[in-house]
């Protein structure tokens, strides 16, 4: 009985572990796909960040609006200097959106007209497994 305790207590910090593994490798893909869309949104290429986006993204957000929203919301920072990851959080619900999994990056930035801005960047797994942005903020 206490060996058979001992392999239940082991096989559950086995299982434990490996979901902290799996959850560590989702936050590097999505991180890697929002450094890839902020690239694309830094050049100002607002219609290839708009197509680039999670498919959530671009059914809530038509082309043209994307654009017009982009180019009043990011034109008056000017260009980005400086970006740095203050956190990083795997969610599987957040308010308003499907259930699925998702990862909340907040990046501390600096722009050439605010120093300190909070961009709030939000990945999603999509419908094809792929991760992609499916939220933007910037503060």
């Amino acid at each position: 009985m206490k060996m058979l305790r001992s392999a239940l207590l082991a096989f559950g910090l086995l299982a434990c572990t490996l979901a902290q593994a799996s959850e560590a490798q989702k936050i590097e893909q999505a991180k890697a796909a929002a450094r890839a869309w902020l690239v694309i949104a830094d050049r100002e290429d607002y219609l290839g960040s708009w197509q680039q986006a999670a498919s959530l993204f671009r059914h809530s957000v038509m082309r043209y609006d994307w654009t017009n929203l982009a180019v009043d919301l990011r034109s008056p920072l000017g260009p980005v200097r400086a970006r740095i990851l203050q956190s990083a959080k795997y969610a599987t619900q957040l308010p308003g959106l499907p259930d699925g999994e998702y990862v909340i990056l907040e990046y501390r930035s600096n722009f050439e007209h605010h120093s300190d801005a909070v961009e709030t960047v939000t990945p999603m797994r999509d419908t094809d497994g792929t991760w992609r942005v499916a939220g933007y903020y910037v503060d």
